[in-house]
């Protein structure tokens, strides 16, 4: 990096050379530095993993079949793959590839299958704890708003919820924050929370209490409005300005609305639609585990 003239190889090698000792990088060889020691003092017949596109499950691979040779490598995607994930979708090889790929449900299945990069490596469906429970719904003039765990996602949507809330006084709003969040501590973040309408509520009731009396869903990138939506609510996706969409729900985006701003939301609460396409793709996200799927091929 320091040698190369100026240019777009400049700037790729100077952010390599950020990443090769960057602390990602590191806990990544930890991780895997111990995993390969556990084998080899156990003798381990397998290995299983996450399957996300994180560099540590790769490298996983490559240092248990170090200590074992004939140790059998399976990766498991339970986490959504979104539209424009590339790390999950490629082979790196024989060493650091995975021997077998399960899935949580058809729709991650099918999503592995259609990639090009993956040749060879068997496919399964595993199955997931959060297999969609029939949830019996009333119907309310209630928006769920479900943000992921980070301070900047609740930003996000709790702000523009919040004008949509005194925009529209006869909708009412849940508020569901991630387990690891909390309310006290976001408010610290960002003030502006803390001067809420009475048409806003922070939860304390359970997920499928939450889903009974909603109509709608307001999300970006949290895989939980799947299990709302499998259930018959409505999702409406929150976009942001010039952003690559972190939509979980990118395959069927024609079927439900996405908005930029307060009218948007205001027209999407107003359309109606069976959701019929929705709800069949959702229940399809996640199947009943089936631990057979571990039996290698």
């Amino acid at each position: 990096a320091g040698i190369e003239k100026a240019g777009l190889r400049k700037m790729i090698l100077r952010r390599a050379a950020v990443e090769a000792t960057a602390n990602n990088t590191k806990t990544s060889l930890r991780i895997s530095r111990v995993v390969g020691e556990v084998v080899s003092r156990c003798q381990a017949k397998s290995v299983v993993t996450t399957y996300e596109g994180h560099a540590w499950e790769r490298l996983v691979c490559a240092v248990a079949r170090d200590a074992r040779p004939d140790v059998a490598c399976v990766g498991y995607q339970h986490a959504a793959l979104f539209r424009l994930q590339h790390a999950a979708k490629r082979s790196l090889g024989k060493k650091y590839d995975p021997a077998l790929i399960l899935a949580a449900g058809p729709v991650g299945l099918n999503q592995l299958r259609r990639s090009s990069s993956l040749p060879g490596i068997p496919l399964g469906i595993l199955g997931s704890n959060r297999s969609i429970k029939d949830v019996s719904r009333t119907a309310s003039a209630t928006c769920l708003v479900l943000p992921e765990g980070i301070v900047e996602e609740c930003r996000i949507l709790f702000t523009f919820s919040l004008s949509c809330a005194r925009a529209c006084p006869m909708v009412r709003f849940i508020w569901r924050l991630h387990p690891i969040m909390s309310f006290d501590k976001l408010v610290r973040r960002i003030p502006v929370l803390g001067n809420l309408p009475s048409n806003i509520e922070i939860s304390a009731q359970t997920f499928e209490e939450d889903i009974a009396r909603s109509s709608w869903a307001l999300y970006r990138g949290s895989t939980a409005v799947v299990t709302a939506a499998a259930n018959g609510v409505t999702p409406i996706y929150l976009e942001q300005p010039g952003e690559l969409s972190i939509d979980p729900l990118f395959e069927i985006s024609g079927h439900h609305p996405a908005v930029g701003n307060v009218e948007q939301f205001i027209r999407a609460v107003e359309l109606a639609d069976d959701g019929s396409t929705v709800i069949e793709y959702c229940r399809k996200f996640y199947s009943p585990l089936d631990s057979a799927a571990l039996a290698l091929r």
